[in-house]
């Protein structure tokens, strides 16, 4: 069972290349793209928050206020990170190529939802390893959109095609640390997936709000409906992949 528990975890990544390759074939779009990219991560991050997470988070609770607490706690969480990434960014020398804060946490959101993804996985191929693989397709389904916002996210920070690729990609390697380690556990690990579950909806939420929204000051006067479209694309992409998982 380990070799095909792997073997998911590995499509989990190649879905984060994936992304990143269906952005450098449109390269030639690219500029007049990126606004749109921007409104459908916001889109992505706002919909896998509040219809993928949470809702998972409080099947997984007894009850819906330590979920909610543990939304917040992640909220404030990546506040208090990202302040973190600024004051160690006027410590550094200002020549260092970085990324912009909003474009770090996002990775760091990103890697802590794999992680989760993978703890998902592994928990499934536990169980029975038909679900085990259902389970990875589903997280495959709705993992799609959001890397692909993920790569936009890093390109609109300045990142090139190849950085951005490669950071997307060794983000979605926590996936196998997820799964060996409910594989390696068994069944005497109890971990508080509704808690993890939540930490990173709350997280999401501060990216999507915080970082990314004030991005767009300046860019709703153009293209108003296009940028709208966009948004409500990628609320409605991660509701049809929540629906189709209810299947």
């Amino acid at each position: 069972m380990l070799w095909q528990l792997m073997l998911a975890a590995s499509l989990v990544v190649l879905v984060a290349v994936f992304g990143g390759v269906l952005l450098l074939l449109a390269r030639p779009w690219l500029k007049w793209l990126q606004p749109l990219l921007l409104c459908l991560a916001i889109g992505v991050l706002l919909g896998s928050a509040f219809l993928h997470l949470i809702p998972e988070a409080l099947e997984l609770s007894a009850s819906p206020h330590p979920v909610m607490l543990a939304v917040l706690f992640g909220f404030l969480l990546f506040h208090g990170l990202e302040q973190g990434l600024h004051w160690h960014r006027h410590e550094l020398p200002s020549s260092a190529e970085r990324l912009p804060s909003y474009a770090r946490m996002n990775l760091l959101g990103d890697g802590l939802h794999n992680a989760v993804d993978g703890i998902l996985i592994g928990a499934s191929f536990l169980v029975d390893p038909a679900l085990g693989w259902a389970t990875t397709l589903a997280v495959v389904w709705h993992e799609l959109p959001k890397e692909l916002s993920d790569v936009a996210i890093l390109l609109h920070g300045g990142a090139s095609f190849k950085r951005a690729i490669a950071l997307n990609a060794l983000c979605s390697l926590p996936v196998f640390a997820g799964a060996l380690l409910l594989y390696l556990a068994g069944q005497w690990l109890v971990l508080p997936l509704a808690a993890l579950l939540a930490i990173t909806a709350g997280g999401f939420l501060y990216i999507a709000l915080i970082d990314l929204y004030p991005l767009l000051k300046g860019l709703w006067q153009q293209r108003l409906l296009s940028q709208h479209l966009a948004l409500f694309t990628g609320i409605g992409l991660m509701l049809g992949f929540v629906l189709l998982e209810g299947h």
